[in-house]
């Protein structure tokens, strides 16, 4: 028997890239969340930054929870590829 495959819709791909962009939490913590894999998640977001899909409301609102997570150097944000 083969390995099924998850198809994620347009709607799925931009609401993780959503979250992963505006939600402060790390792009593994989002992935796992998602039951994503991170590198396809980080592809999602590259990919959405190269078209053009409007993230400037998402950015403005992913700038101000960096701004209250800068002290946690230790962890990995989504957007930082």
């Amino acid at each position: 028997m083969g390995t099924i495959r998850t198809v994620r819709t347009d709607a799925f791909r931009q609401d993780a890239v959503r979250i992963a962009l505006t939600s402060g939490l790390s792009c593994r913590q989002v992935a796992e969340d998602l039951g994503v894999g991170l590198s396809r998640l980080n592809k999602w977001i590259v990919t959405y930054r190269e078209s053009e899909v409007d993230l400037d409301t998402d950015r403005s609102l992913a700038l101000e929870n960096n701004r209250h997570l800068e002290t946690s150097k230790n962890r990995t944000f989504c957007g930082t590829v």
